[in-house]
């Protein structure tokens, strides 16, 4: 094909086009390695574990707990630390899906030939602001909650919206911070459609110097997802629950006991459950790393990314009812129509009984005085129209003061008694307002105080109240509250202690 005059042309000829060759099928081949990397990360042909497989074979729901720290899949287009992020599970009856943390990413697992492959099904470009965070769905619909990034703590709830191929935020009544990392509760109610969380106790920003809220620590919260409405159940009263697995009895946490969040009930497995749970997680001799756990039925499965897996099934009988309550309730709130009428009842039969002293005290007239051995004394009627008054305003005073009152006025007598002053917190047990939050502590506080204060004033003409306070010797922010030496008397009187 190719002439040359020379003796040896035609070598040089054959060399220029094999050299042209040779550099554009390298063309060639490095754009079609582009392109293998490119689709790599549209879809994954990797090892499925057996667990996973598993749970791909289930027609129905099921909700899969994993372990943050252990990936099914790598993700070579995401920087290095994305290896240790962690990737979470879902499945529903669209198929399994995988949602790794830090990202808005969603992954399919298909089968096609035999051969099943992780395929990208979202839109999502911005990565960073979610690890942590909680990945579950209800019904087909697929949510993300809480997380941690960009120095940042959120609450926010994300709503993966099946048009865009992107995540929306949700609208809620507030923010509650939660984060996988610090080990707290969680669980999902997807018959009401509803989020129980553990209330992360921190402010949003990650880098304050006083960043621990009090108010916050232990608390059970309860997200409708329908109308976006938060709700405080309550304290919870252990240290710590991580989730394991939703069995049809609750929620396993700690691979020793179950939650039912619905009876606020703690069931403690037996002894045998415990032991061959724990054996399945791996001995010494034979460790096994969890990367996930569920429950299928009354069945426990528990398996790794290295084809461990194993089944223990969980009856009724093994589980043994504990006395404590998994968190306090909160007690029932008055509505603020409710206390201004009680307070209003209040100060209108004050009123009502000052109102019948005076008018019983301008009709009491003078009476003779006679001179005994130079000693003054009032006549005998006199004496019995002093003793009708004494006892009229005693009677009154006790109808007037509630067992609630009398219990406080008690509490704070015997402490008077022996000398010593009585302190916010110990008032706050005794009115029932020591789980509520310090705003309505010291209302509730102020208002009872108030209006024992404002009956107790009837019979006295002390400038000084009976119940008075003084600033704490230890908290100059803070009072401690005693009765007055010159109104211990009326207050024996008014418990019937005299």
């Amino acid at each position: 094909m190719f002439k040359s005059t020379t003796k040896n042309g035609v070598f040089p000829v054959l060399v220029f086009h094999l050299e042209y060759i040779l550099h554009y099928n390298m063309r060639c081949v490095l754009i079609f390695l582009a392109l293998g990397l490119f689709c790599k990360s549209e879809a994954q042909e990797v090892e499925v574990p057996t667990i996973v497989k598993r749970l791909y074979q289930e027609p129905g729901s099921v909700i899969v707990f994993s372990n943050k720290e252990i990936n099914v899949i790598e993700l070579p287009d995401l920087p290095k630390n994305f290896k240790y992020s962690g990737q979470e599970l879902v499945k529903n009856d669209n198929g399994l899906f995988l949602h790794p943390l830090g990202t808005g990413r969603l992954y399919k697992l298909t089968e096609k030939d035999r051969e099943l492959k992780w395929n990208r099904i979202d839109s999502t470009l911005f990565i960073g602001y979610n690890f942590n965070s909680l990945f579950f769905s209800m019904d087909t619909t697929f949510y993300s909650f809480g997380g941690e990034g960009f120095f940042n703590l959120n609450g926010t709830l994300r709503i993966f919206n099946t048009q865009t191929k992107e995540w929306d935020a949700a609208n809620l009544s507030k923010t509650i911070l939660w984060v996988s990392i610090s080990r707290l509760f969680h669980a999902l109610d997807t018959s009401d459609r509803c989020l129980y969380v553990e209330s992360l106790p921190r402010f949003q920003d990650l880098h304050l110097k006083e960043n621990f809220i009090p108010d916050l620590e232990h608390q059970l919260w309860k997200l409708d997802i329908q109308t976006g409405i938060w709700d405080k159940l309550g304290k919870i009263t252990e240290e710590e629950s991580v989730p394991s697995a939703q069995t049809p009895f609750g929620i396993l946490v700690n691979f020793n006991r179950i939650i039912d969040i619905k009876t606020n009930k703690i069931y403690l497995l037996s002894k045998p459950l415990q032991s061959k749970i724990f054996t399945a997680l791996g001995t010494s001799a034979k460790p096994n790393q969890l990367a996930f756990s569920y429950c299928i039925d009354s069945t426990l499965f528990l398996g790794g990314t290295d084809n461990f897996i194993d089944s223990i099934s969980i009856s009724k009988a093994d589980l043994i009812e504990q006395k404590t309550p998994f968190y306090t309730p909160i007690e029932p709130k008055i509505s603020l129509d409710e206390r201004e009428l009680m307070i209003g009842s209040i100060v209108l039969l004050s009123l009502v009984c000052a109102f019948l002293l005076v008018k019983n005290k301008k009709k009491v007239t003078s009476q003779p005085v006679a001179i005994i051995g130079g000693i003054q004394e009032y006549s005998t009627s006199e004496k019995e129209k002093n003793e009708t008054d004494v006892i009229f305003r005693s009677g009154k005073l006790m109808e007037l003061m509630n067992e609630r009152e009398k219990t406080l006025l008690s509490f704070i007598y015997e402490h008077s008694l022996d000398e010593r002053l009585t302190t916010i917190e110990e008032i706050n047990k005794v009115i029932g307002a020591a789980q509520r939050n310090p705003e309505v502590q010291k209302r509730l506080r102020s208002d009872l105080i108030g209006a024992m204060n404002d009956k107790l004033k009837i019979t006295t003409e002390s400038k000084y109240k009976v119940i008075d306070k003084q600033r704490s010797e230890f908290d100059k922010r803070s009072f401690e509250y005693f009765i007055r030496p010159e109104h211990m008397e009326l207050v024996e009187k008014v418990l019937g202690k005299k």
